[in-house]
């Protein structure tokens, strides 16, 4: 035994190896057909390069997809440039390539070629979804660029997004239990017309508005979604970079095409009901209005149809039996009357003989628990009726009308109203399979009552058996175990309490069922109206006439076939974006006909359902029928502006989500929004103006550079290249095409110039917060200068000295030559030298004229003008140690020369002190070199030594000597002055006694002088004696 349970387990694990085996080859078989089925999508082809990418194969969240380079320009050998980068700007490289080399601005081919044909492998994270690829082709060198095509952004298409999209599926469909999803995108063509002015959407988050994928713009406004992957084409020949509309030309998901031909004119979204077949086409599109690209002409088509077979219809009546059926109403008794209704209400229904129709038949109601004795209560009842064949349905009127249920003359005596029991039985003689009830029918219940429920269920209702549905259904128990009420009115209180959430948990269980409630005589109270409303969510009637019972049963019948019409009552809602202005007087709406793939559209001269505000369009009660060869449609027309503040590039939605809905739908349809852009641009013109004394001192330059910044967020970046400003262009230059607007934001911008320098920005208008037409700014340069500064003049002991006379002398920066500026600076009272505005550059301050007593200062006073390192706004004085000019006093230069007094012969030898300002010197009489001495001092000589053989001098010699130079010397008869000025000598002649002789003292021994002095004692003597004689004497008394 255990011999042979080995074997078997050994056969079946070898079954199990094969089996894995076949398994494993036949995967990579189905693997191997996708990967050969993969086709590729074209990015660029034109007559020099054909670029196409592969379709993408995820592994462990890794991406490994491909795009060949084929280049066909055969004149000339060039050289391909391809830069790849993702949503971010960062460079996607490929795992390796021998034809070009990388670098970080990208890929380029190694050697020049006439043509190339090269596939570029990479493998990337499977989150890398945008990438934007540049090419452009240089000459043989690489150097000049021969031709650039625009930049190329599209997105990855992994496996598992391709499987969602089926080939041959060009619809959707839905129930209304569910949304449409209209997603899947594949890439488009390259744009038909350079839309460089509009910008790139990223980074790009996603966003669901109305079930159609959307992108963000990277604006920062809110609301701003576009389409993926919209298309520029608005008919089947023209685009416009302006728009993004939805690409109804591609095969797309829920695209169907009215024409044979796949188009964008002929495409149109499609909507697809499962349960009847019949579908809804709706389309939106946006076209640019020629002569003002700020506005856009939007339509809005939308289509409905039936089906070619309608769907089965299964139709079941709830029928009242209680007693207060026998009553009477406006036209009879109500029993009667109801009979007539239901007869002539199948009999016009059956006449549409497109329908399958079948109909069965439900009553309630209450009996005696034993045959005609009310003394032991009632039984609450439920009946089915069946027809030939023991069918519960039956497609024949006259059968249903002789059914046991219609066929008595009067309702039940004593009977009451367990509505719940009746509307239970109905549901289930809809939906269970014991009853012959066909999945693919839509079904419809009818209710027809003329009393508010006296029973309702109790907590132990039991589950009820099929074979119970048997003619009669008998509540099980005495005493009401499995139902509250007695019947009677005092009961329909307590019986509604427990019905009403019984009827909500019963719909809820299925949803498909269209239930209509008519109700006979009710009173048109509250709760009437609640209790018909609750029995027929899809309709609910109160009539209280024969006539009204058939206009409302009627009514019930054209919403039963208008059901398979699909746009019945519809509203059609279209309101604008927030970007966009509506302008209600070009609002238009058109009747249009769909006939053999042609569309015929008639203006509506009035539109009485048509609301129009700014904020948006609602048309109301729209139906839109159709049969297998035509079908009617409805189209609005309107005019939009995009508001002034997203003019800026951007894509902004023309409108919010448009949809339409019908009160028959638990979903509304949504149409993808369409996209339209508009760059309001300016130009900035930059004008410079110079304040520097006409250019005086060649300091403007011949160029200047300046930088465009914008404002974004609070913060100033430089945007575009710098340009320059020249003399020859009159110092004016312009900034062109400028955004006006960015996220929703008027664009401030401001200039920031290179500063030439020694100037310095005087007040100008460098920025505008918006640009206008004629905008500008004026760039105001003054040169700098270097104000107030001033040089001291003294002399060495510090005093300050007046008089001083300069010039003032700058080196050309164009020539070097020295250039004088000023004639005469002359020193103030203080010494103060005030130099006038200095500009940069380099100086000599040369004295020409020293004050009185002092000698010029021959040495250049030198000095640098350059830009405060600290403060560029401001010059300095450099390479000058001092601000101080010192003059030293002038100098006469002395000489003695000693004589014999009397002979006056010239001696030798005789040594002398000289002090001055508490200095003394030693000086040699006859000496050759000679004294200096300094003007403005007193100095004293003072003979110490005598001449060999002769006297010395008694007294010093004082010698005073002005600033002038004048010299002033103590009286003395041996001391002779020779002062000669113009060679700024003194020359002291200072004669000697020889020893013996005596010196004349007090004058000169002449005889001149002797008679002199004689004559005059005696002409005193004379005028005396001549006085005295003539002055009378006195008399004695």
């Amino acid at each position: 035994m255990a011999d042979i349970l080995r074997n078997v387990t050994n056969r079946l694990f070898g079954c199990l190896i094969i089996m894995a085996i076949v398994i494993s080859i036949g995967q990579s078989i189905v693997q191997a057909t996708s990967l050969s089925d993969k086709k590729d999508i074209i990015l660029l082809d034109d007559e020099r390069l054909n670029v196409t990418y592969t379709v993408v194969k995820e592994d462990n969240h890794r991406l490994s997809w491909s795009i060949m380079f084929n280049k066909k320009w055969a004149r000339k050998k060039t050289i391909l440039s391809i830069r790849l980068t993702d949503a971010l700007g960062q460079l996607v490289k490929p795992s390796a390539t021998s034809k070009f080399k990388q670098s970080n601005d990208g890929l380029q081919e190694v050697n020049p070629s006439i043509d190339l044909e090269e596939l570029l492998v990479f493998e990337t994270d499977a989150s890398l979804n945008e990438l934007s690829l540049q090419m452009a082709l240089y000459d043989d060198r690489g150097k000049s660029q021969l031709s650039v095509a625009p930049t190329h952004t599209f997105r990855l298409m992994n496996e598992k997004l391709n499987k969602s999209i089926p080939d041959n599926d060009q619809s959707e469909s839905f129930t209304r239990n569910h949304s449409l999803s209209m997603t899947d995108f594949s890439p488009t063509d390259s744009p038909l017309q350079d839309a460089t002015m509009f910008r790139a959407n990223t980074p790009v988050s996603y966003l669901s508005m109305g079930d159609y994928k959307y992108e963000t713009n990277d604006d920062g406004v809110t609301g701003n979604q576009s389409l993926v992957n919209g298309t520029s084409l608005y008919t089947d020949s023209v685009a416009s970079p302006a728009v993004k509309n939805y690409p109804f030309e591609t095969s797309l998901k829920n695209t169907e095409w009215i024409k044979r031909q796949q188009s964008f004119e002929s495409g149109y979204h499609s909507f697809i009901d499962e349960s009847s077949g019949a579908n809804v086409l709706m389309k939106k599109i946006v076209k640019p209005v020629v002569n003002d690209p700020t506005k856009f002409d939007v339509q809005l088509d939308v289509f409905g149809g039936k089906k070619e077979t309608r769907q089965p219809l299964d139709v079941v009546f709830v029928v009242d039996k209680s007693s207060s059926m026998n009553e009477t109403i406006s036209g009879g008794y109500r029993w009667h009357i109801l009979k007539q209704a239901i007869n002539s209400f199948t009999r016009n229904l059956s006449s549409e003989k497109v329908f399958d129709i079948r109909y069965g038949m439900v009553s309630f109601g209450s009996v005696p628990k034993y045959p005609q004795d009310y003394r032991y209560g009632y039984n609450i009842f439920s009946e089915i009726s069946q027809f030939d064949n023991r069918d519960y349905f039956t497609n024949n009127v006259r059968e249903l009308t002789q059914s046991p249920i219609l066929n008595s003359d009067w309702a039940p005596q004593n009977s009451g109203t367990p509505t719940f029991l009746g509307v239970d039985t109905g549901q289930r003689l809809l939906t269970n399979n014991y009853f012959g009830t066909r999945n693919n029918a839509k079904k419809i219940m009818i209710i027809l009552t003329d009393g508010l429920p006296t029973y309702g269920p109790s907590t132990r209702y039991p589950t009820m058996d099929i074979n119970s549905y048997m003619n009669y259904y008998n509540s099980v128990g005495l005493n009401g175990d499995n139902y509250v009420g007695n019947g009677g009115k005092d009961a329909i209180d307590s019986a509604w309490k427990t019905t009403k959430p019984f009827i909500k948990d019963l719909y809820n269980q299925n949803k498909t069922i269209q239930r209509y409630s008519l109700g006979l005589a009710l009173k048109n109270d509250q709760l009437a109206n609640e209790v018909l409303k609750q029995l027929g969510p899809n309709g609910s009637y109160n009539a209280q006439s024969s006539t009204q019972i058939n206009t409302m049963l009627d009514e019930i019948k054209q919403q039963i076939t208008s059901s398979n019409i699909f746009v019945n009552d519809a509203d059609l809602v279209d309101p604008m974006s927030e970007f966009v202005t509506l302008d209600t007087k070009s609002v238009k709406s058109h009747q249009l006909t769909l006939k053999n793939g042609s569309i015929e559209a008639k203006e509506n001269g009035r539109d009485d359902d048509l609301t129009i505000t700014p904020e948006k369009l609602e048309r109301d009660d729209l139906t839109l029928s159709g049969d297998g060869t035509k079908r009617e449609g409805y189209r609005l027309t309107y005019r939009v502006q995009l508001k002034e503040a997203y003019q800026d590039g951007y894509f902004y939605p023309t409108n919010k989500e448009t949809y339409l809905s019908d009160k028959h739908w638990e979903q509304v349809l949504n149409v993808a929004l369409p996209s339209v852009a508009y760059q309001k641009t300016g130009d900035l013109t930059v004008m410079k103006k110079w304040d520097d004394f006409n250019n005086y001192y060649n300091l403007r330059p011949y160029k200047l550079t300046v930088d465009l910044e914008e404002k974004m967020d609070g913060a100033w970046r430089k945007i575009k290249q710098s340009i320059e400003l020249t003399k020859n262009k009159d110092w004016q230059t312009s900034f062109s095409k400028l955004p006006v607007y960015k996220k929703g934001q008027a664009v401030a911008y401001r200039i920031v110039e290179h500063l030439p320098k020694g100037y310095i920005q005087a007040k100008s208008t460098t920025s505008v917060d918006k640009l206008t037409e004629n905008a500008q700014v004026q760039l105001n340069n003054k040169l700098l200068t270097l104000q107030n500064f001033v040089f001291y003049k003294i002399d060495r002991d510090k005093n300050k000295l007046v008089g001083a006379e300069f010039r003032l002398e700058r080196q050309s920066s164009v020539s070097g030559k020295w250039e004088k500026l000023e004639e005469k600076i002359v020193s103030d009272s203080q010494g103060r030298l005030k130099l006038p505005n200095l500009v940069l550059g380099e100086y000599h301050l040369i004295e020409e004229k020293a004050p009185i007593g002092f000698q010029v200062n021959e040495t250049p006073k030198t000095f640098t003008v350059s830009v405060n390192t600290a403060n560029n706004s401001q010059l300095m004085l450099t390479n000058s140690e001092s601000p101080m000019i010192i003059n030293d006093k002038k100098r006469v230069n002395l000489t003695i020369k000693k004589i014999d007094a009397k002979s006056k012969r010239e001696i030798d030898n005789g040594k002398f002190e000289l002090k001055y300002s508490g200095k003394t010197q030693k000086v040699i009489g006859n000496q050759k070199e000679a004294i200096e001495l300094i003007l403005g001092q007193n100095y004293t000589l003072t003979e110490m030594t005598a001449p060999e053989g002769y006297q010395k001098l008694k007294q010093p010699i004082k010698l005073n000597i002005d600033n002038n130079g004048t010299v002033q010397v103590s009286e003395d008869t041996l001391v002779k002055v020779n002062f000669d000025q113009s060679k700024q000598t003194i020359e002291l002649i200072i004669g000697n006694y020889a020893k013996g002789q005596l010196p004349q003292t007090g004058g000169t021994n002449h005889p001149l002088y002797y008679l002199l002095g004689l004559g005059s004692l005696i002409v005193s003597a004379v005028l005396i004696i001549i006085y005295l004689l003539k002055t009378p004497k006195r008399r004695t008394r």
